[in-house]
């Protein structure tokens, strides 16, 4: 909890910042599962691939999801959105507000937008929503696409909105996107699917040795583990 915030803001800041964490955790898993080199997608398809393919548009469509909900407008019908614009009308309603903190937090919030123009259509014709259209013509699903670069400029606009109201409250920067620490925590997942290819590999030697054994004129010879 950010307790140097005013109260009137406090919620839904702390609601975006934890959905913020969420959304750079399974970029961060993305990044270093499918766009990390052609050596670690062969140890994909070594290990499991039928899995880490399934997942793999599933943690896409998910931080795709997630960055349009936080960029959504402030109300729809009769319902208010938890979302940035949420976040900038309750500063400018609230007794701390500040015109130039307002300026750059609307200039931040257009850039956002502009990244989620990219975003919303997959987001309404394929997750949201089956259209029709689209479900039936290849070529434009393929058109819905998202680039990296569109996601991760995404990321950013939405780190340095929370900055911009931690610094003005008195609080200190904090880094979200390519965090080390997610680094180091997604990189154990390699770590652990080397030692399982190693392992296989040590068992289908054992496997090949004890067949050629069978085989070769030394089969009549019985090992013990012990010897009476």
């Amino acid at each position: 909890m950010n307790d140097q915030l005013p109260s009137s803001i406090r919620d839904i800041f702390d609601f975006i910042e934890k959905s913020l964490v969420l959304i750079c955790e399974r970029w961060d898993i993305v990044n270093s599962l499918y766009r990390s080199g052609s050596v670690r997608i062969r140890l994909l398809n070594q290990t499991a691939p039928g899995f880490f393919s399934s997942i793999q548009p599933i943690l896409y469509y998910d931080v795709v999801l997630s960055i349009c909900r936080t960029a959504d407008p402030p109300k729809q019908g009769k319902y208010e959105n938890a979302s940035i614009e949420q976040l900038i009308e309750a500063i400018g309603k609230s007794s701390h507000h500040d015109e130039g903190l307002l300026q750059q937090l609307k200039d931040a919030a257009a850039n956002l937008q502009r990244c989620c123009d990219d975003m919303r259509p997959i987001r309404n014709k394929r997750m949201a929503h089956s259209c029709l259209r689209v479900a039936l013509d290849l070529t434009l699903q393929e058109n819905l696409g998202v680039a990296p670069h569109t996601i991760e400029d995404a990321i950013k606009e939405i780190e340095r909105i929370l900055n911009l109201v931690r610094i003005h409250f008195g609080d200190g920067e904090r880094r979200f996107l390519n965090h080390p620490e997610l680094y180091r925590r997604n990189s154990d997942i390699f770590d652990a699917l080397i030692r399982a290819c190693e392992y296989q590999n040590l068992e289908q030697d054992s496997t090949e040795y004890v067949e050629r054994f069978k085989q070769s004129e030394l089969r009549h010879v019985i090992v013990r583990e012990r010897i009476d």
